[in-house]
């Protein structure tokens, strides 16, 4: 069978969820404060305020938001410009799902050692859909205000790796990560410890 250059695309997209498992694991193990330093001053921690750090001090502000009716190639897509693996699906402000790389690899019904002789049929049907076909709710989420000590559990314990971050009205206002939280609390250790090493 010849494939056109759709057909082409779609393969490509299956494949490429079938690795984002392969690979996701190995860049667990990066630095997780490689790229702090890097992060915008609003986002950065001020140490002197460690007793009392909350959720809203390490989120990301900036966000990129899926809705429902978005369809399955858009929401593909969105993941892959910005280099993320979760996006929050928003319906006028309020978080209503959440989509992952992972919710395409269900979707496809693949197997992390082979890949199904139907792929491009497979891999068509999933891109057909919309994003309220793929994504997962109910969705777990956290106050702003919440301190860090309280979110360090859920992102350890529950298996849950990013979590959307809401306001008193449930408005969607940031996205937390495992990464985030790591980052942050290296970053104190490494603040604190700076004196001790200098006087030493």
């Amino acid at each position: 069978m010849i494939m056109d250059a759709h057909m082409w695309e779609v393969v490509a997209i299956a494949i490429s969820a079938l690795l984002v498992t392969l690979v996701w694991r190995a860049s667990r193990r990066r630095d997780a404060t490689s790229g702090y330093s890097q992060l915008p001053p609003s986002v950065r921690l001020d140490a002197s305020r460690t007793d009392r750090l909350c959720v809203r001090d390490i989120m990301t502000k900036e966000l990129v938001t899926l809705e429902p009716e978005d369809n399955a190639k858009r929401a593909w897509r969105r993941l892959q410009e910005n280099r993320v693996k979760t996006l929050p699906v928003v319906k006028e402000g309020q978080v209503v799902g959440i989509i992952a790389l992972v919710d395409f690899l269900k979707h496809l019904g693949l197997a992390w050692h082979t890949l199904p002789e139907d792929l491009t049929q497979r891999a068509n049907v999933v891109m057909d859909q919309d994003v309220a076909t793929l994504m997962s709710t109910p969705v777990r989420t956290v106050s702003a205000d919440l301190p860090l000590t309280a979110l360090a559990p859920l992102l350890s314990d529950t298996g849950l790796r990013h979590l959307p971050v809401v306001n008193a009205a449930g408005k969607l206002v940031g996205m937390v990560t495992q990464s985030d939280l790591i980052a942050a609390f290296a970053y104190l250790l490494t603040t604190d410890a700076a004196p001790q090493r200098r006087g030493s």
